[in-house]
């Protein structure tokens, strides 16, 4: 996600499916009865889900909201764009780093969210444990909504990397593997992770899902915001390789021949976890 700007036009479909899931569990976190709640969200991006969804539903007393995302350029655009609403700070956070979250964010909070983001991530683990331990250790929670796979999205880029024109450019093609891509049971891997965490109560669903792009432009310019390897390509090349991008979608069979839309299917996990 090399443009904040480009993602946050781009993104309408994982606002949709983040949206939903907000309205549909949200009520489910443990919320505080003094309604002093803190809650921080990994993998922030541009900030429109966090302060758009979940911040108007925020108690009226809460505490603290922390928007983060390990993109320091994305970091300073929700800054820019949301940093006037009250009780809001706005960190750089590796969510897998090696050395933990630091003692300015252990166990401070009741609640971390995460939507669209811990499919990034190398060491799902790490990332699960370095969660466990932002929460509070009486009733913190997570709301955590990631890819299990988007097999689609896989083979057109391995389609594009096969060619002559842009193999030089995609490199590192498996940092594409969402953790848990080739696992045949993830539900239960998931739960292999949050007990040997410590996590005292969860529940996990893995879902299909079916995102709908309009019109070929809408599709093109999601895949581009959110392609880890545009940066490599040259930015007279870009549009090209964007063009180049649709096709290969439209050869798995992503297109409608009669209206121009696009479909992709994928798997989410969603995870509703206790301390």
């Amino acid at each position: 996600m090399h443009s904040p700007l480009e993602y946050r036009k781009a993104h309408q479909a994982q606002r949709a499916d983040a949206s939903q899931l907000i309205e549909e569990c949200l009520p489910k976190l443990k919320w505080r009865f003094d309604g002093h709640d803190t809650l921080i969200d990994v993998g922030s991006s541009s900030g429109d889900i966090l302060f758009d969804f979940i911040y108007p539903r925020m108690p009226k007393n809460f505490t603290r909201v922390v928007c983060t995302d390990v993109n320091p350029k994305m970091v300073k655009y929700a800054k820019e764009f949301y940093g006037t609403y009250a009780k809001t700070e706005f960190r750089t956070l590796n969510i897998e780093c090696q050395e933990g979250v630091g003692e300015q964010f252990k166990g401070r909070f009741d609640h971390v969210t995460s939507f669209y983001a811990l499919h990034w991530t190398k060491d799902l683990r790490k990332a699960f444990r370095n969660i466990y331990e932002l929460l509070r250790n009486e009733n913190g929670d997570c709301l955590l909504l990631f890819l299990i796979n988007w097999s689609k999205v896989y083979g057109f880029y391995d389609i594009l990397r096969n060619s002559v024109k842009w193999s030089q450019y995609i490199n590192n093609f498996e940092r594409l593997t969402a953790p848990l891509h080739y696992s045949k049971d993830p539900r239960q891997d998931l739960m292999d992770i949050l007990n040997d965490l410590g996590f005292s109560k969860y529940d996990i669903e893995i879902k299909d899902r079916i995102v709908h792009y309009d019109s070929e432009e809408i599709f093109r310019d999601n895949m581009v915001a959110i392609s880890p390897f545009i940066t490599n390509v040259p930015l007279e090349l870009r549009e090209q390789f964007g063009h180049d991008l649709v096709e290969a979608a439209a050869s798995l069979g992503c297109r409608d021949e009669e209206d121009g839309s696009f479909r992709i299917s994928y798997k989410v996990a969603v995870v509703l976890a206790i301390k």
